[in-house]
């Protein structure tokens, strides 16, 4: 999403326990807004322990958006969040309600403001053999065909990040 379309966006973001909710809260009641939950975490219901979601009088309070949305045995990513997030802005707008995110997932917010790299789907067959592959040799085997494969792009990554790899 481009920040130019939103005619007024808040964003309060931060490391955990820095105080985000109670201020989110407080904006949203000063500038009559709703939260939108920029959380990896929050998204899941019953992962409540260690996520520090608000509580239910918090969220009778001011309505929270993306909380609790998907299961925890379902994918949730930064494009699922993007996809949301500009409908729920959109919506907001419609009410003339100012849309807060707050959360300290800062993957979810470059990704609304700044977009997302465009990649291909990845076919059955491709997840398929890197599972092979990583199976038998683990991540290093994957790196040592990546750099077969892509000389330069696997000398930017260390042999052990697995989730770039």
């Amino acid at each position: 999403m481009n920040p130019a379309n939103i005619p007024f966006l808040v964003a309060v973001t931060g490391p955990t326990s820095s105080g985000k909710s109670s201020l989110a809260l407080w904006l949203a009641e000063m500038l009559g807004g709703e939260l939108i939950c920029c959380d990896s975490m929050q998204v899941y219901r019953g992962l409540d322990i260690g996520t520090a979601k608000p509580t239910p009088a918090e969220r009778i309070r001011i309505a929270h958006h993306l909380l609790d949305i998907v299961n925890i045995d379902e994918i949730f990513s930064a494009g699922d969040f993007v996809r949301e997030t500009e409908r729920i802005i959109k919506e907001l707008q419609s009410r003339n309600k100012v849309p807060i995110l707050v959360g300290g997932t800062g993957l979810y917010l470059r990704s609304l403001l700044f977009g997302l790299s465009q990649i291909p789907e990845i076919s059955p067959e491709t997840k398929i053999q890197v599972n092979e592959l990583k199976s038998g040799g683990g991540t290093r085997a994957c790196w040592q065909r990546l750099k077969e494969l892509d000389p330069s792009g696997a000398e930017k990554l260390h042999p052990n990040d697995s989730s770039r790899i």
